[in-house]
């Protein structure tokens, strides 16, 4: 994982109060991703970097129920 891909997510956690044993890409999302890096695009790194971390943390919130944020009318995060 890039840097800047640690930074915002230990940052999210940070600011959202996640307890740090929750993973915010769990292996499902981070295997997947791997797998299409590396069997079908056919690359070398296998590192996330800020683009692909946020789109796997764009995925993982769907399916992640611990993660869902209570929502207002709108659809939007509740605050």
């Amino acid at each position: 994982m890039h840097a800047a891909s640690s930074l915002v997510l230990h940052a999210i956690k940070h600011l959202a109060g996640i307890p740090e044993k929750i993973k915010l890409l769990p292996p499902y999302i981070t295997d997947s991703v791997k797998r299409l890096k590396t069997e079908i695009m056919n690359e070398k790194n296998v590192s996330f970097d800020l683009e692909e971390t946020l789109i796997a943390l764009s995925l993982s919130t769907t399916t992640n129920q611990r993660l869902n944020l209570p929502r207002n009318a709108q659809g939007a995060p509740g605050v």
